[in-house]
């Protein structure tokens, strides 16, 4: 959060009151962060790329929930052959 802050007053875009609402917001939304798979810190564009990169990468590998009728066509079949 610290980080955050240094960020906005950086912009000077904010009044007191509208960084106090800011931050605020903040707090809350990371409560919401249980709910998700991943998190993605936007501290650099670079490193979030690379974060993103990654988790499409594991995506693409992970094991489907639905993988056991798949597996089970597969014995099935190689015990036919």
């Amino acid at each position: 959060m610290k980080e955050l802050k240094n960020r906005i007053v950086g912009r000077g875009s904010e009044t007191p009151e509208s960084l106090e609402k800011r931050l605020s917001s903040a707090y809350s939304e990371i409560e919401y962060i249980k709910n998700y798979d991943y998190f993605i810190m936007n501290d650099t564009v670079e490193n979030a790329t690379d974060i993103l990169q990654s988790i499409i990468l594991v995506e693409k590998c992970r094991v489907a929930a639905d993988i056991e009728p798949i597996l089970c066509k597969f014995k099935e079949e190689s015990e036919h052959a």
